[in-house]
């Protein structure tokens, strides 16, 4: 007797044709929707560090106008912004005469309002790639923007111990990644405009 045969079964394993050419198909469909979203996170980081800057001069330009920083030549205390080119940072800091004393706290965190530009988890990489201050005494140099308690913009500097102040008349953060930079404006009034990626 002869035993009962057994529905041939195959050992061996493996796809077929028609299973990997889907599998192609899903992954080219996946990177067609994917792909264009890591091109766009230039413009994205650069947003993000757009918001920050044009974030922190409304801050400023309102902490002074709040606490009531001093209108006259001679700067007792003032709230400021400052830009570094070399160390990518934006500050809100309290100055005395024409001195930085202290950072000025952060409303979302409470720490000191210090953003590192290149560093940071959504804008690394990013620099300030120029700081133009131009004001009224027909100068443009520093980095640094004073608000007196109306909101209007100032620059400020030291001249032999005395801070002196010039209304600004313009006022431009370039930000720059990979190839691709964005700009930050304030006009004479204190109004924050950020401009389209460039």
């Amino acid at each position: 007797m002869t035993p009962p045969r057994s529905p041939r079964t195959s050992s061996a394993s493996g796809f077929s044709l028609l299973e990997l050419l889907l599998v192609l198909a899903v992954l080219a469909v996946v990177l067609v929707v994917v792909l264009p979203n890591f091109t766009a996170m230039d413009g994205n980081r650069l947003d993000v560090a757009a918001a920050e800057v044009a974030d922190a001069l409304r801050y400023a330009r309102t902490e002074a106008m709040r606490r009531g920083s001093q209108n006259n030549l001679t700067l007792t205390r003032m709230i400021a912004f400052d830009a570094s080119t070399s160390t990518h940072h934006i500050r809100v800091s309290d100055y005395s005469g024409y001195k930085r004393v202290a950072a000025w706290p952060n409303p979302v965190d409470h720490a000191a309002y210090d953003v590192d530009l290149y560093n940071g988890a959504l804008t690394q990489g990013v620099t300030i790639s120029a700081v133009t201050i131009s004001n009224s005494n027909g100068t443009s140099a520093g980095s640094v923007v004073g608000f007196t308690q109306d909101g209007a913009p100032i620059q400020f500097a030291g001249v032999f111990g005395v801070g002196l102040s010039w209304p600004i008349t313009s006022c431009l953060v370039q930000l720059s990644y990979a190839g691709h930079s964005r700009q930050i404006s304030m006009d004479p009034t204190g109004r924050v405009v950020v401009g389209p990626l460039l």
